[in-house]
């Protein structure tokens, strides 16, 4: 009797479904890391479903779940498919996905267990497979869903949202799973260099995922545009054509070369653009701690904590270098001490669990998060555990986060204004320094208030701070975060926003707007006298009486289309030259120059 006939005998079925397994094979499509720039696992896709004789792979699945063979077939398909990844010539270093038919749990003969003994029959760890839970297919209930993160969880297996978004309960779903990767449904990634409502979503998810130490990846990248739309974003991973098609084990070293090339054009294409606002964990002090693998025998880490008896705690990491905890070398000595018993579930036991995140995640993002959960606020967490591109990189104090957080605050507080609250000049020429190699379509508007120094001598400070306070929140509302690159206030009515719009008409567009709502505001705020007039009256220095036209804005933009590089040491000097000749225009409402 075969091995899928001791799992089914009990019951009948109407398809031979031995040589339907048989038939069926294989495909891998690669998912590569955005930021390692390296293949990071295969995504399992059924192929030859028709040679079986099913006219789709949901057919075979769901006449497999009819006649109550799901989870034999299933375990079979495992298998085989096990068998085909150990061929990589670098399988060790790489994940395999595998979705999950969320109904194997409904089939009698269902029993936790059998794919941990078919990844020891092949020397595989347990966090090879990441199983995927996909939102097409409903739960018929979260106590069925909690049962399959349960089982995989328990077995040290990581969890993905498949499709991820294009179902009725995401949300529902991350908080009831955890996972630790969320998939992009291709939905979101069609076009998303064009839909700026589909980037600012897809920037939420990605920081929503960033903050439970979870990772993106997008599904279908098709074009190149897509694909570096999303690494600005900030997604992780990435699959689709434009990467590789899915290929047979066999094609493997014909595939490889495309992918290194992809790689290569990265590297050329796109140098990664953070603004000088954001206050990244990997500028903290990280402790490289050694940390012990979970697989670790007793003499093992004995020996772990002779050789780094410095430390007091050790990261617990599993095969892939991903963090699991903490474990404090008391706990492990007074277990040492009371027992001789050992194993691996001795780790897991002992083990504590800390916040783990990626060294790019914002610190000010993770501290507001952090001040609304309650949860967190009832532990004492004293040690955080950092990631790069989900690899432990080491750990960072409570302590260390607190000087770091004092002394940027120190920093900010140096270069604000006080009125705007916005950065200045030492800013903004370290933020054009240190972006001599960025490539991309770019904005540089210069604006400032004409007449405010005539508007200062007739109503006084108070209403020209005002004024400049106004302007500042103005800017700030209009370029929030999806918009602009930086934002500075360099003397007391210029400011300089560098944007990241693609189309100069939007840029226009927007600067025309804080022109009219610039005026909308003068109108406002002034005495109707002045209005009607259009002009007030101020005392000169010489103490002659003199009219003044009201306050305006005058707006200059560099806008640079196809760069190679941003012109750095000419852009002081080009900047300069914008804010005159901006302040000169007198007939066009702003001035302009194309690159």
């Amino acid at each position: 009797m075969s091995k899928f006939e001791e799992k089914t005998s009990d019951y009948a079925v109407d398809y031979d479904w031995n040589k339907a397994v048989e038939k069926i094979n294989f495909a891998f499509q690669p998912i590569v890391d955005l930021r390692a720039k390296r293949i990071f696992g295969f995504e399992a896709l059924l192929r030859n479903y028709q040679e079986a004789g099913f006219q789709s792979i949901f057919q075979f699945f769901d006449v497999a779940f009819q006649e109550k063979v799901l989870y034999g077939i299933d375990l079979l398909l495992r298998e085989k498919l096990l068998s085909l990844f150990v061929q990589f010539p670098d399988y060790r270093k790489r994940r395999l996905f595998y979705n999950i038919d969320n109904r194997i749990l409904e089939m009698p003969n269902f029993e936790s267990g059998n794919t941990v003994k078919l990844l020891k029959k092949y020397n595989l760890p347990n966090s090879t497979l990441i199983f995927e839970i996909s939102e097409r297919f409903p739960f018929h209930s979260y106590e069925n869903l909690s049962k399959i993160i349960y089982n995989y969880k328990n077995q040290e297996f990581k969890i993905a949202i498949d499709d991820f978004g294009i179902g009725y309960s995401s949300l529902k779903l991350i908080y009831s799973a955890e996972p630790e990767i969320l998939k992009l449904d291709r939905f979101f990634v069609s076009n998303i260099h064009k839909d700026l409502r589909k980037k600012l979503f897809v920037e939420q998810i990605v920081h929503l995922a960033h903050l439970i130490g979870g990772r993106v990846i997008a599904e279908g990248v098709e074009t190149k545009e897509e694909l570096i739309t999303c690494m600005k974003i900030g997604i992780d991973l990435a699959q689709g054509h434009y990467i590789a098609p899915p290929f047979f084990i066999e094609e493997y070293n014909e595939i490889l070369p495309t992918i290194e090339a992809l790689f290569h054009e990265i590297n050329v294409l796109y140098d990664p653009f953070i603004t000088d606002n954001e206050f990244l964990i990997k500028e903290i002090h990280i402790e490289a701690i050694p940390p012990i693998k979970n697989t670790s025998r007793k003499d093992e880490v004995l020996e772990h904590l002779q050789n780094y008896s410095k430390y007091s705690l050790f990261p617990v990491v599993n095969e892939h270098d991903e963090p699991e905890g903490i474990l404090y070398e008391k706990e492990l000595k007074r277990h040492f001490l009371s027992t001789d018993n050992f194993s691996h579930h001795t780790l897991k036991e002992l083990m504590k669990k800390t916040y783990v995140l990626d060294s790019k995640i914002d610190l000010f993002q993770f501290l507001e998060t952090l001040s609304l959960d309650e949860d967190l606020q009832d532990q004492n967490f004293f040690e955080i555990i950092i990631t790069e591109n989900g690899v432990y990189k080491g750990v960072i104090t409570a302590e260390n986060l607190l000087k770091y957080v004092f002394r940027k605050q120190l920093l900010v507080a140096k270069e604000t204004n006080p009125l705007t609250q916005l950065p200045g000049s030492s800013a903004i020429k370290r933020f054009i320094n240190t972006h001599k190699n960025f490539i991309d379509v770019m904005s540089i508007a210069y604006i400032d208030i004409q007449n405010f120094k005539n508007f200062n001598e007739a109503f006084g400070f108070d209403e020209s701070d005002k004024l400049i306070s106004y302007l500042g929140t103005l800017l700030k509302n209009t370029f929030r975060d999806k918009h602009v690159y930086f934002l500075g206030h360099i003397e007391s009515d210029d400011f300089i926003v560098f944007t990241k719009y693609k189309s100069f008409f939007h840029i226009l567009k927007s600067l025309r707007k804080i022109q009219k709502e610039f005026d909308k505001h003068i109108k406002n705020s002034l005495p109707k006298e002045i209005i009607h007039n259009g002009f007030f009256t101020y005392t000169n220095r010489f103490g002659f009486l003199q009219k003044s036209e009201l306050p305006k804005l005058s707006v200059g933009v560099l806008y640079f289309q196809n760069q190679k590089e941003l012109p750095v040491d000419e852009l002081f000097l080009m900047i300069n030259d914008l804010k005159y000749q901006s302040k000169d225009q007198t007939q066009r409402s702003i001035f302009y120059k194309v690159y």
